[in-house]
């Protein structure tokens, strides 16, 4: 599942995490900051699609546009069964090269 911007995730993880009929029915992994721990993220979500397959509970991988997990990395086969992207990535008006022009 994708969303527009980091912080647009954020405030849908906020409100899913208080709904833990919501939450607790899935295994939820969120995209991070940091690249190393992106890295075992995404490791510990492909180890959790294999317990799924043998009867284990749903796995999403939760992520932003231009973030790591949506630029580069190859889902193939069980890894990646449904992709959902919220929104339109616009630029964030905020960001510095935005405003400078």
């Amino acid at each position: 599942m994708f969303f527009p911007s980091k912080t647009v995730m954020l405030l849908y993880k906020r409100s899913w995490e208080k709904n833990k009929n919501l939450w607790g029915r899935a295994y939820w992994f969120c995209e991070c900051e940091d690249d190393k721990t992106n890295d075992v993220l995404v490791r510990n979500y492909e180890e959790k699609v294999k317990e799924m397959r043998v009867g284990g509970k749903p796995v999403v991988l939760v992520g932003y546009c231009r973030g790591k997990i949506s630029e580069g990395i190859d889902f193939v086969d069980d890894k990646a069964r449904l992709v959902v992207v919220i929104g339109i990535p616009h630029p964030d008006l905020k960001a510095p090269s935005i405003i400078s022009k």
